[in-house]
């Protein structure tokens, strides 16, 4: 919880002392005010998460919610939240697949993103996948007073269907398909050209 409310109110506090440097500099016009307070908030925001990706990175695995490596995660979640998610609904499609690299996914050439990415460090796209409309890749998911967290592979040419839900560990294999509105459980390993659709997804059928 310290080092959550440590990252947000850094941020926070960037945001006042630049605020208030545009204020006392004479700057006194409202667009200009907004446009570069928001700017700034999400440079700070991206070099926030990418120091926590380098000196106190994200730890896998299932951990007692109050642990020191769900404390990391919540760090970078609430960054994430400040930056990422909170400005994600005014990003032009063209745009998300770089927006996301800025705040820690590897994500490839030729990948399509329409839904969202909630914990970019633990995202992995690979050449020519997609991400439909609505969908939702999760890298974390908290249960039973415990916090599974884990990074979510998507092969080459894989694609997640539209309003499907991706939970942490899921490794989609190459060429492989998520149904429309499926939900793919945590840990899950759909093969290379498969297709799986359902709540919880089961494999439908194979490509040939």
């Amino acid at each position: 919880m310290f080092l959550s409310a440590t990252s947000m109110s850094f941020v926070l506090l960037t945001d006042i002392l630049w605020l208030w440097a545009l204020i006392s500099h004479g700057i006194n016009e409202l667009f200009l005010i907004f446009f570069l307070l928001v700017i700034v908030h999400i440079t700070i925001c991206i070099i926030v998460t990418r120091l926590l990706m380098v000196f106190l990175p994200i730890v896998e695995g299932e951990f007692p919610i109050d642990s020191p490596e769900v404390a990391r995660w919540q760090a970078q979640a609430v960054v994430a939240l400040l930056g990422c998610i909170y400005f994600y609904p005014i990003v032009p499609f063209f745009l998300k697949p770089f927006w996301y690299r800025l705040f820690g996914a590897k994500i490839a050439k030729s990948v399509n993103i329409s839904g969202q990415i909630l914990d970019c460090s633990l995202t992995v796209l690979n050449t020519g996948s997609g991400v439909g409309a609505d969908a939702m890749i999760l890298g974390h998911l908290v249960t039973g007073g415990k916090v599974k967290i884990g990074t979510v592979i998507v092969e080459e040419n894989a694609m997640i269907g539209a309003k499907s839900l991706i939970l942490p560990g899921v490794r989609i294999g190459a060429g492989a398909t998520v149904g429309a509105m499926s939900l793919v459980p945590s840990g899950k390993t759909i093969p290379a050209n498969e297709t799986w659709v359902g709540i919880p997804a089961k494999k439908l059928g194979s490509k040939h």
